[in-house]
């Protein structure tokens, strides 16, 4: 009996003795862990999320101004006549007409900001952007229905409206209603 007593005691310490180890991973010191979180932003974060912002409110911005426009001048567009008239301006607001020059050289389409910022900006103008994308997908679905015959002009504004980002669902990032 006196033996068993040992026996358990002394199988007892040796577990005891190889568990030490496994238990103090689980106790990890807390300076350990400092450098795993998550760091606080810094200065230059904030200011450069403010900056992106920004950009991507200014593109919204831009973006809303130019399915207004262009929804509203497609409306127009009815004969051969009124696409020679219109064209000019569509082509403008599609990035397919005339580049303009500037001192640092030619000016293009702005190019849409991506990341955080502009998911956020787009979130909160949701809204909105649905409204106008859905007007001018009207207006682009009437023009195509439009058969206008030996018009140059008509021609290159179905060719842009064709390239134009943004007048499908996957495209625009709004699932349909």
């Amino acid at each position: 009996m006196r033996r068993m007593k040992r026996l358990l005691l002394f199988v007892m310490m040796v577990s005891g003795l190889l568990l030490c180890p496994v238990m103090a991973q689980d106790f990890a010191d807390p300076v350990d862990e400092a450098p795993a979180k998550k760091a606080a932003p810094t200065k230059e974060d904030a200011a450069e999320m403010r900056e992106a912002r920004k950009e991507a409110a200014a593109y919204v911005k831009d973006e809303l101004k130019r399915n207004k426009k262009l929804a509203s001048l497609l409306k127009k567009v009815k004969d051969a006549r009124s696409a020679k008239k219109q064209a000019e301006k569509i082509l403008e607001l599609t990035g397919s007409g005339k580049t303009n020059r500037t001192a640092l050289g030619d000016a293009g389409p702005a190019t849409r900001p991506t990341g955080l910022a502009m998911d956020e900006v787009r979130k909160k103008n949701a809204r909105e952007l649905k409204r106008t994308y859905a007007k001018l997908i009207k207006q682009v679905e009437a023009f195509n229905e439009l058969e206008i015959v030996d018009c140059e002009e008509y021609d290159d504004i179905k060719a842009a409206l064709d390239n134009l980002p943004g007048l499908s669902e996957a495209q625009t990032g709004f699932p349909e209603e």
